[in-house]
């Protein structure tokens, strides 16, 4: 086999990845010696999933040949994902065991390399990881195998966790595999042989195993490494091999850091993760002489956003009264991109005209500029700017404006009682953005009143506001309200209502408001918040019972808790690209008809109150209910997955015009994303933009997206999911 590497889904925030340490921590407990294998399969096999699940542990303790054949049996038996983990948790215990360690991590390889449930593949992966004996070896053969790249790149982890000194051939071999003339080639058969398929290189396994190696490469291939780009401007998989190379030639303090750094920092073709780490080598090195330049590239076109904020932000932290200087004269003339950059970069000069440049930006023409500027204020707490943030509040239009002017004067008045009113006066505002940015605030004073009040708002994201502002008093006289609350809520909502109460109490209802009704009734007199200490030990004791309580519907393996979602789906002309197939020179089938199929399946499995729209964009963006998902109620899924069924691809990829489409639906709380290219068209194409646009869109508003990259790795949308609390996948 051939080798590989990363994989189609990086999960943020997945409830089973906070778990696997308790999952796999099997606590030892000899089975009565009376009870043999042969009896206590009997007797789990009769209960099946309803079945005591320490009578599996008693028969993994048992470590013979007949309890593991017999674990195997009844994994194969069990209908639960909840008691398949229960099962396979207990197979890490025959490594080491003569005659049952092989065929024991052979099933978990099976089970990760075949399971349809994403939790099980992972579970099967970790518990390889686990396995001190052979464990090693079958994650290897897992990470040169055709399995999912999700699951190579897990098993790579899993490997580079137990790393030890004599792996080091194995990891340069990862490292090598891909590059031109080695083992991307299909191996030439002999005369009687089957041609071996060579699996894909993928660029996280290579990343991963480059970490391993990078302190022992010679620096000619570190260089070459880090330069890789100047071959193949078009090949993005490498910048992450490249961004590590760069950072051990930093780190060793050689002649060629600098240099390469200065390349990269120029490429404009260079992903901007790797030209601001190159830009912060530079100023490691060169302080305020490279400064300069940073200030003169702040503004230009080919200078992404993200690394313009970035060198702001070293600038900032330089404090040099000569370079602080050249900065404030920018503030005021510079427009656009140039004009945040001032910003950025002047927020720790003590200047009174400063501060007047900065009051006199309110009014910028460029609304990023003026919300900029009315954050800038707020953090330089300048009294001089009330008169105007108050006024332009109450007069300006643009929602996301006014919702920095009230956390700015929120900044500046503190807990001033006559802020407090007006800000009860916010609290009703016609625009969302500001009432949720006014229940925000009174969270910050701790003001119970106004917050259990908000619980009543009509619209998710104020609630949402007001219950994460009450879970930070912790005081027991909240629980009551929270539950009864509670009854009204469903989908996400209602997890987070769940979610809250578990962290307040250690009671594991979740969902469930009418048994979180019953507990209270029963334990109201007396009660008081949990501490720390003891939350933590029954999030363990629960990790493997809140399995349970997952949706059936997902999409991509992203499971959907949800009932006010919005599907985006690209539908670019790229989208009619095949999909990789399992083996290199072998191909799949078209991008769109995958994702059309994946949509079609998930909205089958959502829940029936759920309210959904489908959002589709190329060079235009078009939605399947125009009016939004409010307009879901009374629809027939028949015709959305019609809708979906027709669709095609053409045109390009206008990925901030249908974010933006999306925002403006007030009742979603959940968006998935999938798209297979970078933006390429609409009013803003720089990813950087796309995410400092979404970061204000979503300040106030709190909806995750979850992101699917099809074939290719795109940090906008890892970007997207990472700034959420959403999950990312990629998908080949």
């Amino acid at each position: 086999m051939k080798n590989s590497s990363s994989g189609p889904w990086v999960r943020f925030g997945l409830p089973l990845g906070l778990c696997l340490a308790a999952l796999f921590s099997i606590p030892s407990h000899a089975a009565p010696p009376q009870e043999t294998a042969a009896a206590l399969v009997a007797e789990i096999k009769k209960a099946r999933d309803d079945v005591d699940p320490q009578k599996i542990r008693d028969l993994a303790a048992l470590k013979s040949r007949d309890a593991m054949n017999g674990l195997v049996e009844l994994y194969g038996v069990m209908a639960s994902i909840y008691m398949r983990l229960e099962i396979l948790r207990t197979l890490p215990v025959f490594d080491g065991v003569p005659d049952a360690e092989q065929p024991a991590l052979q099933k978990l390889m099976d089970i990760a390399t075949s399971a349809k449930e994403p939790e099980l593949r992972d579970g099967a992966v970790a518990a390889l990881g686990s396995c001190k004996n052979l464990g090693k070896h079958f994650l290897q053969l897992i990470v040169d195998s055709p399995a999912e790249d999700a699951v190579r790149e897990n098993a790579m982890r899993a490997h580079v966790a137990m790393a030890a000194e004599a792996d080091y051939p194995w990891y340069v071999k990862e490292f090598e595999f891909g590059t031109a003339g080695k083992a991307d080639k299909k191996k030439k058969p002999g005369k009687d042989e089957e041609p071996e398929l060579a699996v894909h290189p993928l660029p996280r396994v290579r990343e991963l195993a480059m970490g391993q190696v990078a302190a022992k490469l010679e620096v000619k291939v570190l260089v070459a490494t880090a330069k890789d780009m100047e071959k193949d401007p078009s090949d993005l998989r490498k910048d992450g091999l490249r961004r590590i190379a760069l950072t051990e030639l930093a780190r060793r303090k050689t002649r060629d850091a600098v240099s390469v750094a200065g390349d990269v920092y120029k490429n404009v073709s260079e992903k901007s993760l790797n030209r601001i780490l190159a830009a912060q080598i530079l100023f490691a090195e060169q302080g305020a002489k490279i400064a300069s330049t940073f200030i003169e590239d702040a503004d230009k076109p080919t200078t992404q956003l993200d690394l313009a904020l970035a060198t702001a932000d070293m600038i900032a932290g330089l404090k040099d009264p000569a370079i602080d200087g050249k900065v404030v004269r920018l503030v005021g003339k510079d427009k656009g991109q140039g004009q945040l950059f001032a910003l950025r970069a002047t927020r720790n000069v003590k200047d009174e005209k400063l501060d007047k440049a900065i009051l006199k930006l309110l009014v910028s023409e460029d609304r990023d500029v003026s919300r900029a500027a009315a954050r800038a204020l707020g953090e330089r707490g300048v009294k001089l700017a009330v008169p105007e943030l108050e006024a332009l509040l109450l007069k300006s239009k643009d929602a996301l404006f006014v919702s920095a002017a009230v956390d700015a004067l929120g900044a500046i008045h503190g807990e001033d009682p006559a802020w407090r009113q007006k800000l009860l006066g916010f609290t009703t505002h016609e625009k969302l953005e500001v009432r949720v940015a006014a229940v925000e605030q009174l969270a910050k004073q701790k003001d119970v009143p106004e917050l259990l009040k908000a619980l009543d708002s009509p619209d998710w994201s104020t609630r949402l506001a007001a219950l994460k502002g009450l879970e930070s008093v912790r005081t027991a006289e909240i629980v009551g309200t929270l539950i009864q609350r509670m009854q009204k809520e469903e989908g996400r909502m209602l997890v987070e209502f769940g979610q809250t109460l578990w962290r307040l109490s250690g009671e594991p209802f979740y969902t469930q408001s009418l048994a979180w009704k019953g507990w209270w009734e029963k334990n109201s007199k007396g009660f008081q918040p949990i501490g720390a200490e003891e939350l933590a030990k029954r999030e363990a004791d629960e990790a493997a019972r809140r399995l349970k309580q997952v949706s059936r519907a997902s999409f991509f393996g992203i499971r959907i808790k949800s009932r006010r979602v919005i599907f985006i789906l690209d539908v670019s002309g790229s989208m009619n690209e095949l999909t990789r197939g399992e083996y290199v020179g072998k191909q799949g089938e078209p991008r769109i008809n995958v994702a059309k199929r994946e949509l079609t399946k998930c909205i089958d499995a959502l829940e029936q109150d759920s309210l959904f729209n489908v959002v589709v964009f190329s060079s235009d963006v078009e939605k399947w209910l125009p009016e939004g998902i409010s307009d879901a109620k009374g629809t027939n899924r028949e015709d959305a997955k019609s809708y979906v069924e027709k669709l095609g691809a053409n045109g390009g990829t206008n990925l901030y015009g249908s974010l933006r489409e999306a925002f403006a639906d007030q009742d979603v709380d959940t968006i998935f994303v999938l798209s297979d290219g970078e933006p390429s068209v609409g009013e803003v194409i720089d990813p950087g933009t796309i995410r400092e646009h979404v970061r204000a869109w979503n300040e106030h508003r709190k909806i995750t997206i979850n992101s699917i990259a099809v074939g290719g790795t795109f940090e906008i949308l890892r970007w997207l999911a990472e700034d959420t609390g959403g999950i990312h996948v990629e998908f080949p």
